[in-house]
């Protein structure tokens, strides 16, 4: 059964200072958020200041998230983050852009196995986050499916906003990808009349929602993630709102669980 949790990406320009970061996962806990994936904290809170956060407001989490670059540079660090938070899952995002051939994914598919066997050490897996852009093709195969299929074993968390930007249809990627999936960003957007596509609460943009709710609780997905980074109104509105939609068309309460 797949359950809802928040990707804490959505709040980054709130998530600045000790105060905060407490502040922000206080009203989350009072929507009836539980479980977050964490990602995009100001690097001027501290890691054990987090950590007392999510145990005083009783959060699971799921593990850390960055992008390739940060994770690279600082990857002893996000390791550390997850032991102290909880986590088990290091997602990385993104294929760089200097890797867009066949030899290039290779060399950074080689560089991910190797990360993966050091997280095994830890008990963490390892998990990729692809953008639109790393569903182009390489050579006639879109790079995604390529690095993939080069590291069997690696988890693919998917953003439903980029499958459907990249003109992917997100629910025969889960079923591509069954079992492989344990948590999806369901991530919305709307286009203005500038034709400029902007982010929205989850059930208010231009995604067929309950199609793809469906196939995630049909391939064994996890966890579902709200995500928005970008809003026109208040960050917290945006979560309760998403959250809402979300349970009404299907996905279940993790606490209902517990």
């Amino acid at each position: 059964m797949t359950a809802i949790g928040y990707q804490l990406s959505s709040l980054k320009p709130v998530l600045c200072c000790v105060q905060q970061v407490q502040e922000a996962l206080r009203r989350l806990k009072e929507m009836g958020y539980h479980t977050l994936q964490i990602q995009w904290i100001s690097p001027e809170v501290p890691d054990e200041a987090v950590a007392n956060a999510l145990l005083e407001n009783e959060m699971t989490c799921l593990g850390v998230q960055d992008r390739y670059p940060a994770i690279r540079e600082g990857f002893e660090r996000f390791v550390r983050q997850n032991r102290l938070f909880g986590g088990s899952d290091l997602c990385i995002s993104g294929i760089p852009p200097e890797n867009f051939s066949e030899e290039g994914i290779a060399a950074y598919a080689g560089e991910l196995g190797c990360m993966s066997a050091r997280l095994a050490g830890e008990g963490m897996s390892l998990s990729f986050h692809p953008v639109s852009v790393d569903y182009a093709p390489v050579n006639g195969i879109p790079a995604l499916m390529r690095l993939l299929d080069a590291l069997p074993d690696m988890k693919l968390t998917l953003c439903v906003y980029h499958a459907v930007r990249a003109g992917l249809d997100p629910a025969a990627l889960l079923e591509r990808y069954r079992g492989r999936v344990d948590i999806v960003h369901f991530k919305d957007y709307a286009v203005g009349a500038d034709g400029e596509a902007y982010l929205v609460p989850t059930g208010q943009g231009e995604i067929d929602w309950p199609p793809i709710f469906a196939a995630c609780s049909r391939t064994g997905v996890r966890w579902g993630l709200a995500e928005q980074e970008r809003w026109r109104k208040d960050p917290f509105v945006c979560a309760q709102e998403s959250r809402r939609y979300i349970l009404e068309n299907g996905i279940a309460d993790a606490q209902q669980d517990r």
